[in-house]
């Protein structure tokens, strides 16, 4: 049975809070301070791993086009094999398994991640060479693709987290900024301090 608004009307009205239950309005809780979070030294930043993510993924692609390449002109690539003696699927699959287990890698953010592309690219490159007795094209194809992979893996070099430098152990209120040596000829030299 449901109850009307004429119903609930005549319904006893409630009882007033008890002033024991009310609390005081605390104050104002400053908001805390953001913590760094800070990768381990030799790590990429995030926005690295997600460029060398991203060159890993169009590299999937880009072998999936060439193997479609590869099936439209009728040359097998050494991985492919030609269409009367294919090669087994665990062979035909290498290239996507090698981009798959490094963006795993990426995914995970592994130690040493650039060492690890570097690897993988080098993994590439192998398997480009034996293509150029078949088909220069797919050679040169596969080549490209390894070759784009080896400039963003060198270029994430520069997106590492690095030690940071310490202080002067006799001074540890020294800035470590005030340790800088400069050197080089005299007019390229910033004015000394006064």
């Amino acid at each position: 049975m449901s109850t009307t608004p004429s119903e609930s009307a005549d319904a006893l009205p409630l009882p007033p809070p008890d002033p024991a239950s009310r609390t005081t309005p605390a104050a104002p809780v400053a908001p805390a301070a953001p913590v760094a979070v800070q990768g381990r030294p030799g790590d990429l930043t995030p926005s690295w791993r997600l460029l060398l993510g991203l060159a890993w993924v169009l590299a999937f692609f880009a072998y999936a086009a060439i193997w479609n390449a590869s099936v439209q002109i009728g040359i097998g690539t050494w991985w492919i094999g030609p269409r009367a003696q294919p090669t087994f699927l665990l062979v035909k699959l290498l290239p996507f398994l090698l981009c798959l287990v490094m963006l795993l890698c990426i995914i995970y953010n592994t130690p040493r991640l650039v060492l690890i592309s570097a690897i993988g690219t080098g993994f590439a490159v192998v398997g480009a060479v034996p293509d150029f007795s078949r088909s220069i094209g797919l050679g040169i194809a596969e080549m490209t693709v390894a070759g784009l992979l080896a400039i963003v893996t060198a270029t994430a070099l520069t997106g590492r987290y690095r030690v940071a430098p310490a202080t002067d152990p006799v001074d540890p209120t020294a800035d470590a900024e005030s340790d800088v040596v400069v050197s080089g000829p005299p007019s390229t030299l910033p004015p000394a301090p006064h």
